[in-house]
């Protein structure tokens, strides 16, 4: 197992071991290997300063993320909602004039049917008189 013993951030406060000097050359540490070949370089000192800070705004982003995700999702799913009510209401609507459209069917189907009761008894007297003046001849 290998282990890396290296400074997570300098702090200008902060005394730094001999070996661990900016500037040092890796045969001039006798650390057994254990740094890494960063020869003091400050872009790697602020890197490693700043990595819990970057894994909390990486952290933070994928948090945004997932809530920019779950609030599209809801915006996705209030317009089905509406799209679905708006049909259910159209749906509604329609069956409404289409029962209206019976209701007066049949009205008129009932007043049809009445005229042409009143035709037949019509057409029945006729033809009884009809016959009869057929029998005198």
């Amino acid at each position: 197992m290998c282990s890396v013993n290296f400074p997570i951030a300098n702090f200008p406060d902060v005394d730094l071991p001999d070996d661990s000097e900016p500037g040092t050359r890796m045969s001039e540490r006798n650390d057994g290997g254990r740094h890494m070949a960063n020869f003091g370089s400050p872009a790697h000192t602020a890197a490693m300063g700043n990595a819990a800070g970057m894994m909390v705004i990486a952290g933070g982003a994928m948090c945004l993320a997932r809530g920019v995700s779950d609030a599209l999702d809801a915006v996705a799913e209030a317009r089905y909602q509406r799209r679905y009510h708006d049909a259910l209401g159209a749906a509604t609507m329609h069956a409404r004039e289409l029962e209206n459209v019976a209701r007066v069917a049949v009205t008129l189907i009932a007043d049809l049917e009445a005229e042409v009761a009143q035709l037949r008894e019509a057409c029945a007297q006729r033809q009884d008189v009809i016959e009869a003046l057929v029998g005198r001849a």
